[in-house]
């Protein structure tokens, strides 16, 4: 069943980043992120078992949703037992990586045309504005992300930037949503979650009984027809669906 989408009632717009805000095919960017990462690190660390160690500790990360303990804690906390590295010295490591050599696949990823008009739109329509991207990676990363999307967070106030810091869950978990709806102050049915991924984007979010709008060809046919679905199209049909 497709519940009706009610405009009146929607306060806040959660864009999911990669592949909806920024086309980045993770099949390509995943493996040359962590090829950099690798060769910016193999002065200090073994590259086979610095990823390894980050894969591991980044699914401890992923099976967690303790509301007590930030994700930026639990990747941390377990990164360190496996390696017995200072988190005080690794984490600013890491930070200059992403200041100094992320900019470096950028040309792995691309700009969705109608992303920035989409998001100035939202703003200019009063709608509280969440980038949801799944928080695994720190802020720096994401905001770095954001740039190459020409939707940077030092333009647009957002009223929430998702990173493995200020979250305590990951995505698919239902919790995730959950999170960013009390931070706002909104019930399920006022926000609206745009996104491309269907397990970690649409389901979780329509499980909880927020509003959905599934990044996809308006011909695809949903993977779960028990899912409910408030719309779907492409990015730049968002827009036009909202206000028709």
């Amino acid at each position: 069943m497709v519940p009706s989408f009610s405009q009146s009632r929607i306060k806040a717009v959660l864009f999911d980043l990669d592949d909806t805000l920024l086309g980045n095919d993770m099949d390509l960017f995943v493996p040359a992120y962590f090829r950099l990462l690798s060769e910016y690190a193999a002065e200090v660390y073994d590259p086979k078992l610095l990823i390894q160690h980050l894969l591991a500790a980044t699914h401890v990360m992923a099976r967690d949703t303790d509301p007590l303990a930030t994700n930026e804690d639990v990747f941390w906390d377990a990164f360190v037992r496996l390696t017995g590295f200072d988190r005080q010295v690794m984490v600013p490591f890491f930070t200059r990586f992403y200041q100094t050599r992320f900019e470096e696949i950028r040309s792995l990823t691309r700009p969705e045309e109608d992303a920035r008009s989409l998001v100035e739109w939202a703003f200019s329509r009063g709608y509280r504005v969440v980038i949801a991207t799944n928080p695994m990676f720190p802020l720096v990363a994401v905001e770095r992300r954001l740039e190459w999307a020409r939707v940077p967070a030092s333009e647009f106030r957002y009223d929430l930037v998702t990173s493995y810091e200020n979250m305590h869950a990951v995505k698919p978990h239902p919790e995730y949503y959950r999170e960013i709806l009390a931070y706002l102050g909104l019930d399920p049915g006022e926000a609206l979650m745009i996104g491309d991924d269907w397990e970690r984007d649409i389901r979780p979010a329509s499980a909880i009984g927020m509003q959905t709008y599934w990044i996809a060809s308006p011909q695809s046919e949903p993977p779960e027809p028990d899912v409910s679905l408030t719309g779907q199209g492409r990015l730049a049909d968002l827009r036009r669906w909202v206000e028709s």
